[in-house]
């Protein structure tokens, strides 16, 4: 929910208490990271003043002043990024093949996600050198001056950061900002780096968490089929034993002895009848059927 703020009003954040000032505050001037218009210009102005002017304190003690600069800076990087970045994907590296795919996109017009291409000249220099790309103007930096890719999209200033963990690449986040007086810093570039290394992390440990479960699925599928071969091997000589009865009692005509027999044989089949049926449950995706039940009885 979204809720206008006036001078004074405060936000506490963990130990932090933001507080909002109205008035302009030491801010980066308007001609910083703009070539624009005079109209961008001053929006710009006006956004980077508001920014400045908020003040972070502890709510009881003061922070040191590196924490309060370094979480300044952050909040300030955070707000930037949000403002200039027009479009945004995470791209996940196949292991095995190694092709690139899409993950998550956002961007802010709210196109079709499959139409935003990314310079692979670009992409492919991230995760080789494992280092992050910044472009504060396309136009002007001649890395990017000969992608052609970059010049149909109009992009005017764009970051690539490598999602690293330990010594494994998962792929990489890309922003770009298409509007001539918006452009990445370098505060941004070190933001999105953490950011990137965060979901590194995070798809590092989802990965491992697969990898148990797997093994665990294994372990699982191991003991069943121990268990179904013992219980293969019970069902087996069972039916040996009653085929044995029956085959003496053909051979002195005694038909008590056919009949005890043919009794073990087919409780044995039966046994067996009921154990494929369960082995066919449960290889099978079944949809359960909800009913009312009495909840007591169902516990007992």
């Amino acid at each position: 929910k979204r809720w206008p703020c006036s001078d004074g009003d405060a936000v506490e954040i963990g130990a932090f208490r933001l507080v909002f000032q109205d008035s302009a505050g030491e801010g980066r001037s308007a001609s910083d990271g703009s070539e624009g218009g005079t109209e961008g210009a001053a929006t710009g102005s006006e956004r980077l003043s508001a920014m400045a002017s908020i003040d972070l304190s502890m709510k009881n003690a003061a922070p040191p002043a590196d924490s309060s600069v370094d979480l300044q800076r952050r909040l300030y990087a955070s707000y930037e990024i949000a403002q200039a970045a027009d479009r945004g994907l995470i791209l996940v590296s196949d292991q095995a093949t190694g092709e690139i795919r899409q993950g998550a996109v956002r961007q802010r017009s709210g196109g079709d996600p499959n139409g935003i291409k990314v310079s692979d000249t670009s992409l492919e220099r991230v995760l080789q050198s494992r280092e992050a790309v910044l472009c504060l103007d396309t136009q002007a930096d001649g890395r990017f001056q000969a992608s052609q890719s970059i010049v149909d999209m109009n992009i005017r200033s764009m970051m690539i950061a490598p999602m690293v963990f330990r010594d494994r690449v998962f792929g990489a986040i890309y922003l770009d900002a298409q509007h001539r007086v918006a452009r990445f810093e370098s505060d941004d570039l070190d933001l999105l780096t953490v950011a990137a290394a965060q979901v590194a992390a995070a798809l590092a440990v989802a990965e491992l968490h697969g990898q148990v479960v797997k093994q665990e699925r294994m372990a699982a599928m191991g003991e069943t089929v121990a268990g179904l071969s013992h219980c293969i091997k019970n069902i087996l000589q069972g039916v040996t034993t009653g085929s044995y009865l029956v085959d003496l009692g053909l051979k002195t005509g005694d038909i008590e002895r056919i009949d005890k027999g043919w009794q073990v044989v087919r409780k044995k089949n039966s046994f067996m009848e009921e154990l494929v049926w369960d082995l066919l449950t449960l290889s099978k995706p079944r949809e359960p059927t909800y009913e009312p039940v009495a909840l007591n009885e169902l516990c007992e």
